[in-house]
C-alpha cells in the first residue's frame, strides 16, 4: 500500500508525473503478463496443500 501511495504522491507532486503512472503501469502490467505465462514467479510460498502422507492417515 506505501509503495502504491509514494506512487500517486509522486505523480501529484512532479510536474511530469503522469510518465510515472505510466511507466509504472507498463511495467506492472508487463510483470502480470510474464506471471500469468509462468515466466516468472513473483511470490514463492511453497505451502503444501496435504500435510499428510498417505502412509500417516488412519482410517
Amino acid at each position: 500500500m506505501g509503495v502504491f501511495a509514494a506512487i500517486i504522491f509522486g505523480e501529484k507532486i512532479w510536474p511530469r508525473g503522469i510518465w510515472i503512472a505510466r511507466c509504472v503501469g507498463i511495467v506492472l502490467i508487463t510483470l502480470g503478463i510474464l506471471s500469468s505465462m509462468g515466466l516468472i514467479i513473483l511470490y514463492d510460498g511453497m505451502i503444501p496443500m496435504n500435510t499428510q502422507s498417505e502412509d500417516n492417515m488412519v482410517m
